[in-house]
């Protein structure tokens, strides 16, 4: 009778431990940057925003050499 060189029937359950194991990690992994991600650019980033918004509107300065208002 040959020999049985790799046991299989014994080591199937640890593969399957291991590939639950992985992907259990992998998940919370992914789950850590997502709240990473959020706490840092917020819930919904909204992209072209203003860093600082302008308390009063600056008027433009017109040369012109007729008076205003002619």
């Amino acid at each position: 009778m040959p020999r049985q060189i790799i046991d299989t029937e014994s080591s199937r359950p640890r593969y399957v431990r291991r590939l639950i194991v992985t992907w259990v990690v992998l998940a919370i992994v992914i789950v850590v940057l997502v709240l990473v991600a959020i706490a840092v650019y917020g819930r919904f980033p909204q992209p072209g925003r203003p860093q600082a918004v302008p308390t009063a509107a600056v008027q433009p300065q017109v040369f012109s050499s007729r008076p205003p208002g002619k």
